[in-house]
């Protein structure tokens, strides 16, 4: 993958929300702790071309997502205490949710620091990034596609990038 300028990891075919009529900002507050590097480090990983732009400078991802009212661009500022999501257009609440959703901000972090910590394996692990989540995706349908593809070719080939 070819770094850009200013971490910036793809370039998308929308810009990013403007501010102006009919935009909205929606906090999705996050279940402490939450690993914002990681998680744009993924986003970053698995970014494509044309579809995800993912500035790690700013902390932000900027993506269409579908919603009832069609797709809405969407760019998602990831901080260790929320995710900002702004927006022009959609439903900022159903919105808002997907992007919980994406980012498993509701996380049950109690059993999984149970479960997980129990294991002599993994126990440490987790105590050095008890923050880490897995990092899902907006769309069901562009999850299972690029789960074939990248299971038939590497994400990288499929960017044309050589790493």
């Amino acid at each position: 993958m070819t770094s850009l300028p200013d971490g910036v990891a793809t370039v998308p075919q929308t810009g990013a929300p403007e501010e102006g009529v009919g935009s909205w900002t929606r906090r999705v507050p996050v279940v402490g702790p939450f690993d914002a590097a990681s998680a744009l480090a993924t986003l970053v990983a698995h970014a494509v071309p044309g579809v995800d732009r993912v500035d790690t400078g700013r902390g932000e991802v900027t993506r269409l997502v579908e919603t009832s009212a069609g797709a809405v661009a969407v760019t998602v500022r990831l901080t260790p205490d929320a995710l900002e999501a702004r927006g022009d257009g959609g439903d900022p609440d159903a919105v808002g949710a997907l992007v919980a959703r994406w980012f498993d901000a509701d996380a049950d972090l109690a059993t999984v620091h149970t479960v997980l910590g129990a294991d002599p394996v993994l126990a440490p692990l987790l105590a050095r990034r008890p923050g880490l989540r897995v990092v899902g995706h907006p769309s069901g349908f562009e999850a299972a596609v690029t789960t074939v593809l990248g299971q038939q070719v590497s994400l990288a080939a499929c960017r044309g990038s050589t790493w």
